[in-house]
């Protein structure tokens, strides 16, 4: 009798990989995905493609249906869900946060109560903006409504991002964010980490600025810190030995993608853009700099930088 032969990849059997890559942590994949081998490549993509499927059928029931709505809406998806799907030690979170321009959020509501049974839970109105956020660190800010809906344990709030009009974008409160270990999103065809080298191993630096305004959920007792310190989730404010060159040594100011002055922008060389589709990404222009003070180890400058977002369009 006839048998097929069996396919390796490198040294191991096809099926052995294929279950090696199913319980593997996101920096593992990712790595792959840079391999020499085109068969792991293929793999390692085909399970963040199964991986990404998974993150929207936890939120509704149909995936593609959902997915053209949110791309029509300009709409992404952040908050501590996506950590779920590439942090490791980020396990298990059923809140989901929808970012999009204020006009796309009827939209949005609609077809989660229509079409995936959503209840409304309540609604708050902010002060809305869509230009540059220069010193603004309150929480949430940019944003203009929110609503939250819940269907059974899961919960998802719609963001209303800017003012209602062309120049709104849903990724500035994502840059507005008071921690590096929520500046990721995900869209219909998109996985997005601005600090890939903290996120993927539980690392994030914090602004401190932002958590301890007035606006910040629970005051003093800073419950949200609270809650990601809980699942393992380190805090700092300079990135210090967390940043190393390929030598070991600690990166100078201005030479490291997570140095806290340096200018970032979505889709610049310190990101990690994983496009799951055959479409290329559409880099956004939204820009941030998380400000504060040089790390005292590696910069001898001791000048302070004021935490600052910009969009390309504005002129300040």
């Amino acid at each position: 009798m006839n048998t097929v032969p069996e396919i390796y990849v490198g040294s191991f059997p096809l099926a052995v990989w294929q279950r090696v890559i199913c319980y593997s942590d996101f920096p593992t994949l990712t790595t792959a995905l840079g391999s020499v081998c085109s068969a792991m490549r293929h793999l390692t993509k085909g399970d963040l493609r199964e991986r990404h499927k998974e993150f929207f059928e936890g939120m509704v029931a149909d995936v593609p249906s959902f997915l053209t709505v949110l791309q029509e809406c300009r709409g992404i998806v952040g908050g501590s869900a996506v950590l779920s799907m590439v942090c490791p030690v980020f396990r298990g979170a059923h809140d989901y946060d929808i970012f999009v321009p204020v006009d796309g959020v009827a939209a949005l509501i609609y077809h989660l109560v229509v079409v995936e049974g959503y209840h409304g839970e309540a609604v708050e109105r902010h002060h809305p903006a869509n230009g540059c956020l220069v010193g603004d660190v309150r929480y949430l800010s940019g944003i203009g409504k929110q609503v939250t809906l819940s269907n059974g344990t899961i919960e998802v709030d719609i963001i209303g991002v800017g003012a209602g009009d062309a120049w709104d974008r849903a990724d500035v409160p994502i840059a507005s964010a008071w921690a590096t270990i929520l500046m990721n999103f995900v869209t219909p065809g998109d996985i997005v980490l601005t600090y890939p080298t903290l996120t993927l191993l539980g690392r994030s630096l914090i602004q401190w600025d932002r958590v301890l305004h007035p606006s910040f959920p629970g005051g003093v007792q800073v419950q949200e810190l609270d809650k990601y310190q809980a699942r393992g989730i380190e805090f700092r404010t300079q990135a210090d030995e967390w940043d190393m060159d390929e030598r070991g040594w600690m990166r100078k100011c201005g030479r490291s993608w997570v140095c806290p002055l340096v200018e970032r922008s979505f889709g610049d060389g310190g990101c990690m853009w994983l496009s799951l589709g055959k479409q290329e990404p559409e880099v956004s222009g939204t820009k941030w700099t998380l400000g504060g003070r040089p790390c005292p180890l590696v910069c001898d400058q001791d000048v302070g930088v004021m935490n600052q977002v910009h969009v390309d369009w504005c002129v300040c």
